[in-house]
């Protein structure tokens, strides 16, 4: 669409991948960093940041959030906007503590048990992943994940303790405040033109 678009991540191997995909997608020039979202930095100011599929909620140490959301705001031109989203507190303490998914597709099959501790706000999601190989049998991998419920209120004070203006805290995929049962909550956050 024109736009100068570079992606950054933390982890070596997503890098890797995303560029496989990138390449298959007939964007092979697109730039990709290696970095961590808590001090983020770029070359210049730029319109917009933007972390989407929880980036925010993988930010589970104390003060994590605030870190990045000031980084976000300093690599921003005035003007530009900050956009994220989160898996919300009812989400992850309501639809995913104490359950277990899982999917069995034709090449693969994985299976997740998820934990909140409320003393923390945090979630750990054990994965256990089978791939199928070229001999017909399956290979096993497995990750433990943790996300950390956050409040929309304590991010809105972050957002606003940060310098952040015309904030929006939405539904995610609507125009719509969030409600008790939102899944997943938008926040939009402006860099103001001064100061």
């Amino acid at each position: 669409a024109g736009m100068d678009v570079t992606g950054m991540d933390n982890s070596p191997e997503m890098l890797s991948i995303a560029a496989g995909k990138l390449r298959f997608a007939g964007f092979p020039a697109a730039k990709l960093v290696l970095g961590d979202m808590r001090s983020l930095r770029t070359p210049r100011p730029v319109d917009a940041v933007l972390s989407a599929c929880d980036g925010v909620n993988y930010l589970t140490g104390e003060g994590d959030a605030a870190l990045f959301i000031n980084a976000a705001l300093h690599a921003l031109r005035p003007g530009g906007l900050l956009l994220f989203d989160i898996s919300s507190p009812y989400k992850l303490k309501n639809q995913l503590d104490g359950h277990s998914f899982g999917e069995d597709l034709v090449d693969c099959a994985y299976l997740c048990q998820n934990t909140y501790d409320g003393a923390s706000n945090v979630l750990q999601m054990d994965l256990s992943m089978f791939v199928r190989e070229a001999d017909g049998r399956y290979t096993r991998s497995e990750e433990t994940h943790f996300q950390r419920a956050y409040e929309t209120e304590e991010l809105r004070q972050q957002l606003l303790a940060a310098g952040f203006i015309d904030i929006e805290i939405l539904d995610a995929f609507t125009n719509d405040a969030p409600h008790a049962v939102s899944e997943r909550i938008q926040f939009v956050a402006r860099r103001p033109l001064h100061g």
